[in-house]
């Protein structure tokens, strides 16, 4: 049994970016414009030396600092922890990276004679790398860099992970 309602109604107008009225084409244009008077002066303006005013500060940003430092419970930051765990990701394959070169020019060095003293004794390595010898130039510059990669790394995991517990307890 059908009844004689219809449930179709009219055809669905899509937008478009023509100048032939619709709500798209006909929304106001804000580039370029300058902002209202009450974003760009303030009682700043009334000082005579506001650079040296620091207790009055310009609006936007500075303003917002100062309204944090005044009353903190205002204080909301994103911890952006997905970025974090991402970047700490990418300093382990680079440290992972770091290691299996290490260990591969460690090895090639282990094989020959004059290498081995690199991996018996650190001092002949570092001794090595102020003379012309490139293997020893090359895992030096290697240490150097895992050095760096594990600096930041450390330092990055500490902010991720202790910051947060030292927040919450304070």
């Amino acid at each position: 049994m059908t009844s004689g309602l219809s449930l179709q109604g009219p055809e669905p107008q899509s937008p478009t970016l023509s100048s032939s009225g619709t709500a798209v084409s006909s929304a106001p244009s804000t580039a370029g414009r300058v902002p209202p008077d009450e974003y760009t002066h303030g009682p700043f303006e009334k000082l005579k030396d506001p650079e040296d005013a620091t207790s009055c500060p310009l609006q936007g940003y500075p303003e917002l600092a100062k309204q944090i430092v005044d009353y903190p419970d205002f204080e909301a930051f994103q911890s952006f922890k997905d970025l974090s765990i991402k970047s700490l990701l990418y300093y382990q394959a680079e440290l992972d990276d770091i290691r299996r070169d290490l260990h591969s020019l460690e090895w090639k060095d282990f094989r020959t004679e004059e290498g081995r003293e690199y991996c018996v004794r650190a001092d002949h390595l570092l001794q090595s790398g102020d003379e012309d010898d490139d293997r020893a130039k090359r895992q030096l510059s290697l240490i150097t860099t895992m050095r760096r990669v594990l600096k930041d790394y450390r330092a990055y995991n500490k902010v991720i992970y202790i910051y947060p517990l030292c927040y919450l307890l304070t």
